[in-house]
């Protein structure tokens, strides 16, 4: 990479960190959670644990990109809902 794409990818990055890191990682925890979900109907809960732990990460991900800045991102109460909803489902598995 040239120092001029270098410095055009570090100020989009800048502007739009939402686009460029978190909708990649929040499609990724979208297929992790439809993974958990085809591996619940097996009954196969190690493995839905493993992907919920896997969209986590990913959700984290996102939320890391905005701390300590000006901006606050876009996604970020819908991934509070998502890790409400996320942490519901663990707990419901943890019993199962």
């Amino acid at each position: 990479m040239n120092p001029i794409s270098s410095l055009v990818f570090v100020l989009l990055l800048t502007v739009f960190p939402t686009q460029i890191i978190c909708t990649p990682l929040i499609d990724q925890a979208s297929d992790k959670l439809s993974a958990a979900s085809f591996h619940l109907s097996y009954s196969n809960y190690n493995l839905v644990k493993a992907r919920m732990t896997e969209a986590t990460v990913n959700r984290q991900s996102c939320d890391q990109v905005f701390q300590g800045k000006h901006l606050k991102s876009p996604l970020s109460e819908s991934t509070s809902y998502f890790s409400e909803m996320q942490n519901n489902v663990e707990s419901i598995i943890g019993h199962l």
